[in-house]
């Protein structure tokens, strides 16, 4: 079969691959990581079938997802030419071999009740965080002859596991299952270089092991599992850490402001800077060349945590230097804490100060100081998603660095106590829990918005 995107006509990346498809298992799954090719593979099976004439359905975890990836990929494969007759109301397309698919999301399990047929195409089934769905789907493939459900999805340890792995149906002593894993690196000749690259990057350790690997992986305990205090060699600040050399006399203009791009350190050129008359932004010049900057995260009761940070492009790291971290201190004496932090050690006053959407009293104390101050909001996963590839980048480069003698808060929390519970199944999809992660939750507001520029 040719792809009528691309020109290509389709082969097998990898035995995997070739075994998903010869497999008469009555339930098959196609695991693998991102990029590896696993829905252009469902594309085909679906095809083989319907070219059959067989009654089948293609199902995603919900409408938006179907649109996006598997109706998007089947699109590039699926001979349109054959196609004599659909129904976008009820979602279903006949073909001239008399093969009738049945599409869409199953965002309600109840809703695919119906249909009897021969087989599913069940794209990203591991998103669905029950086995709902499967138990729903399963039940509607009985027509001959071999009827099958097939999966291409990223693993997730949990229903899917148990169906594939550790408890799989079983008929007259035989399995009914078979899973097949292929990897993102086996599709490499398909892949666009710098998208593969920057997976690479992006994700490290049992992260990678599934999203890259097409793995099982169960994720316990630490949130920032990388962490590992012997690579951080700084000790007492010196000369050679903190740098301060003056800045160039150089005017920006708004054209210059912008963002990092993903895997850069972000340095003078990125800072969010403003030279417009009456800018809140134009106190952001800086008598250093490579400014100082603050990550801070709210708290009284529990702990205030405010980080010194100076980006260093030209040492490729990001340099967390100084740390406020305490309970019990009003905001005004909190900042005037920063201020005569950087008076005893004669450091410029910070740039900006970039934190948690809380801290209403403790921005505007901020700014009364000649410190612009802004807020971050994003997504926690994707936020410890992002910091986890400055911890540890895909090439084993750690571009974070922590005065250890000076930081013992932030290692602390990174190290031994920044938890996720004790069931977790699912780093994507699950929070860790909501203590001891102050100095985390002030670096990862602070990474996510010097690159994404997502501060208010």
């Amino acid at each position: 079969m040719r792809n009528r995107k691309t020109g290509k006509i389709y082969r097998p990346n990898s035995p995997a691959v070739t075994d998903f498809h010869t497999s008469p298992a009555r339930y098959k799954a196609l695991l693998g990581g991102l990029g590896s090719g696993k829905t252009a593979a469902g594309s085909i099976e679906a095809l083989k079938r319907i070219r059959a004439g067989y009654d089948g359905a293609i199902i995603s975890p919900d409408h938006q997802h179907f649109i996006k990836s598997a109706f998007e990929e089947f699109s590039n494969w699926c001979p349109w030419e054959h196609l004599v007759k659909q129904n976008k109301t009820e979602k279903w397309w006949l073909f001239d071999t008399g093969a009738k698919v049945f599409y869409g999301g199953i965002d309600d399990p109840d809703s695919w009740r119906g249909p009897n047929l021969n087989w599913i195409w069940f794209d990203e089934a591991a998103r669905k965080k029950t086995a709902a769905a499967w138990k729903v789907l399963i039940a509607r493939i009985r027509i001959p002859p071999n009827p099958c459900m097939f999966i291409t999805t990223t693993p997730r340890p949990h229903w899917l596991k148990r169906v594939f792995v550790t408890d799989p149906p079983v008929f007259e002593g035989k399995n009914l299952t078979a899973f097949f894993k292929t990897s993102t690196r086996s599709n490499v000749a398909n892949l666009d270089p710098v998208y593969y690259a920057s997976l690479l990057a992006s994700y490290t350790g049992k992260y990678a092991d599934q999203e890259l690997e097409g793995e099982f992986v169960t994720f316990e305990g630490l949130v920032y599992d990388d962490i590992s205090l012997e690579t951080w060699p700084l000790g007492n600040l010196t000369d050679d850490d903190l740098d301060l050399t003056p800045a160039d006399p150089v005017t920006r203009t708004t054209s210059n402001r912008g963002r990092f791009d993903p895997g850069s350190i972000p340095g003078r050129d990125c800072l969010y800077r403003d030279t417009t008359p009456n800018s809140k932004l134009a106190t952001l010049n800086s008598k250093l060349k490579y400014p100082i900057e603050l990550a801070f995260d709210d708290g009284y009761v529990d702990p205030r945590a405010i980080y010194f940070i100076q980006p260093q492009p030209h040492r490729n790291r990001i340099l967390v230097f100084d740390e406020i971290y305490h309970s019990r201190h009003l905001e005004n004496v909190c900042v005037s804490e920063v201020i005569d932090r950087c008076k005893e050690r004669g450091w410029p006053l910070p740039v900006i100060a970039i934190g948690s959407h809380e801290a209403i009293t403790l921005r505007e104390e901020f700014r009364k100081a000649n410190i612009v101050a802004r807020h971050a909001q994003h997504n926690i996963i994707e936020g410890i998603k992002n910091m986890r590839r400055f911890i540890l980048d895909g090439n084993g480069k750690r571009i974070l660095a922590f005065n250890r003698t000076r930081c013992k808060s932030i290692i602390l929390e990174l190290s031994e106590k920044y938890c996720y519970p004790e069931a977790s199944n699912d780093r994507t999809t699950e929070k860790p829990l909501d203590k001891d992660n102050h100095a985390a939750d002030a670096l990862r507001m602070w990474l996510w918005s010097r690159q994404r520029k997502s501060f208010r």
